[in-house]
């Protein structure tokens, strides 16, 4: 993890090219907690920052909070912010937020947050490895060909039920035959 001395302020580009400086200072904090609820100080407590990666709109709120005066002075909402979020700019987003967050710890636990951040991102690889791994697996194929074979069956089968059976939509009725029940002299 990268630390203040390496990195003084990191920053992430938009999808527009646009980009942002992150730096968590005690008023961003305030808004973070005041509109998200999250509070930056329980990030050695919690596994927040793993969090954050699986739920990009609540990542996307945070940099909101952070970064709303920055934001407002250029003009955009929420929204408009969040519509230049593109999965290139929010993994930027998030690394340049775990070195802001790291550097705005109290340097008692500032290490103790990079190693827990480097962790949670070997986390997520090898979880990622994982899944790949998985998807190469043979037994995956054969369980999607059995699926589709079984699903192919079931509706040859309704098919083949509903053109068995008669048809019990009511049809024209045949004409009936006009019987004359006036009287000749009318």
């Amino acid at each position: 993890m990268t630390t203040q001395a390496d990195n003084p302020t990191p920053k992430f580009t938009d999808a527009t090219g646009k980009a942002w400086p992150l730096s968590i200072t005690l008023a961003g904090h305030k808004r973070i907690l005041d509109q998200t609820g999250v509070d930056l100080y329980k990030a050695v407590e919690t596994p927040l920052f793993i969090e954050l990666q699986a739920e990009p709109w609540r990542f996307g709120g945070i940099l909101w909070a952070l970064l709303e005066p920055q934001l407002q002075a250029e003009g955009l909402d929420e929204t408009a912010f969040c519509d230049r979020l593109d999965g290139r700019a929010l993994d930027q987003a998030i690394d340049a937020f775990g070195v802001a967050l790291v550097n705005f710890t109290p340097a008692r636990t500032r290490d103790v947050l990079a190693k827990a951040i480097d962790k949670g991102n070997e986390l997520i690889a090898k979880t990622v490895e994982g899944a790949a791994a998985n998807m190469d697996d043979p037994t995956i194929d054969q369980a999607i060909e059995a699926q589709i074979a079984q699903r192919k069956a079931a509706a040859l089968s309704k098919l083949r039920e509903m053109s068995d059976k008669p048809s019990t939509e009511p049809g024209p009725s045949p004409a009936k035959p006009e019987t004359n029940t006036g009287s000749a002299n009318s």
